[in-house]
């Protein structure tokens, strides 16, 4: 029997940044976590929704600590620095005012 997977929730957030509009330096981490997998969007209720900035789920075989590395390739890729949470949403999750992502 193979590994279960598991759908993690990581939070990112960048340090170091200089004053200004820092949404051109997120997007390059968008574009690098995208590349390994994680997604800024999720079904829920009536469709899809976008999550909070820099948070992105991952559903995976891997342990929580090889998710934090695969983050970790995605900052030094996007060449930034970062606080990094991963959890893994075993018994679900509860959000609210999630926008919803336009088709």
């Amino acid at each position: 029997p193979g590994d279960t997977v598991t759908k993690f929730i990581v939070r990112v957030e960048l340090i170091g940044l200089p004053n200004g509009d820092s949404r051109p330096i997120y997007e390059v981490l968008h574009k690098e976590m995208d590349a390994r997998g994680f997604a800024r969007s999720c079904e829920w209720g009536s469709g899809e929704k976008w999550l909070p900035e820099a948070t992105y789920i991952l559903e995976s075989e891997r342990k929580p600590a090889e998710v934090g590395a695969r983050v970790l390739g995605a900052l030094k890729a996007a060449t930034q620095e970062g606080r990094v949470f991963v959890v893994p949403a075993s018994n679900g999750w509860w959000a609210s005012n999630l926008l919803p992502v336009e088709s």
